[in-house]
Parts: C-alpha cells; structure tokens; sequence
C-alpha cells in the first residue's frame, strides 16, 4: 500500500492509466456484429462489465480523452497535487469517470479546477450538477400528465414508486395509500 501522498499519486496514476488501457483494447476487440462485454472479457480484465463500460467511453476519443487529453489530465494530477497537503483528497479513477459526462472542450478547466481545489468526489459531482443539473440513475425524467385524468394516476404511481424504496431499505412493506373520501 502507498505510504506518502507521492506515492499515492503514482498509484492513482496507474490505476487512471490501466483503466484508459482496458478501454483502448475492448475498443479494438468490439466488432460490430459483437458491440456487448462478454463475461469472458471482464474476468480477463478483473473489471465489472459496467467499469469496463466507463473504460471503453473513457479510452474512446469522442465522449472521452484522446492520448493527449490523458497526457493533459496525468501530468496536472501529478505536478499539481504533489505538494499538496498529506490529507487532501486525491484525484481518483472515479474523478475522471465522473467527468465523462462533460461535453470536451469543458471539460479540461473543470478537472483542473478540481485538481488544484482538491475537490473531493462528492464535491466534483456537486459542481457538475450545479453546472449541468442533476442526472437521474432511474431511467428518464417522468413525463407531464395532461389535464385530462392523468395527472392523478402519475402523482398516485410516483407516489407508490417513492413509498416502495422508502420502506424497501428497511425490510419492511410500506403501509396501504387510503383513498381520499
């Protein structure tokens, strides 16, 4: 285990590094006619399919960094957070997945914001909502209901949905909706 903050920084490094690599050869390996991780290729690599997933958007140059980008963002995570205090967070692996969801040619000033502000995950994911709104990890945003009827049926079945995972995490089932006389 890395002992000093230099030490730590070189381990993120590699950790980014090796990320960018599985992503540049499952991006080489896809074919069109196989676009899906196989259960093969995530045991090889010792990755979930879905951090296999990040690693193929990460490595590929559109949505993700170029060779040069990766350059941009290792060097600036080094020569910036080196002398840095011990304690400070880290610029992680989850960092620059994080950053994914950040149109290119923004994305450069805000890694280097968080790497010279030592921003910890949560405040990265903060900001980014900030700037680009929250993201929903449950699918689409709900449509709106018309006037006719419908509204009630939507604000009855969100309702149901938001009752379920309140009490889900408890164990227990959550009490029945009375109907309103």
């Amino acid at each position: 285990m890395a002992s000093t903050r230099e030490d730590k920084i070189i381990d993120m490094i590699a950790k980014i590094n090796v990320l960018y690599s599985h992503g540049i050869e499952s991006n080489a390996k896809q074919s069109d006619e196989h676009p899906q991780t196989t259960d093969e290729e995530t045991c090889d690599r010792k990755l979930t399919s879905d951090m296999l997933r990040k690693a193929r958007v990460h490595a590929d140059p559109e949505p993700g960094w170029s060779p040069e980008e990766l350059d941009t963002l290792l060097k600036a995570i080094n020569d910036v957070q080196t002398g840095q205090k011990e304690k400070l967070p880290i610029f992680s692996r989850a960092h620059a997945v994080k950053l994914l969801v950040i149109p290119e040619g923004k994305r450069v000033k805000l890694q280097l914001r968080a790497i010279k502000k030592d921003w910890s995950l949560d405040q990265l994911e903060n900001e980014i909502a900030r700037r680009y709104g929250r993201r929903s990890d449950r699918g689409h945003r709900p449509g709106i209901a018309g006037n006719d009827g419908r509204i009630s049926v939507q604000f009855t079945r969100m309702a149901g949905n938001w009752r379920r995972g309140a009490h889900g995490a408890e164990g227990e089932s959550p009490p029945p909706i009375r109907q309103a006389r």
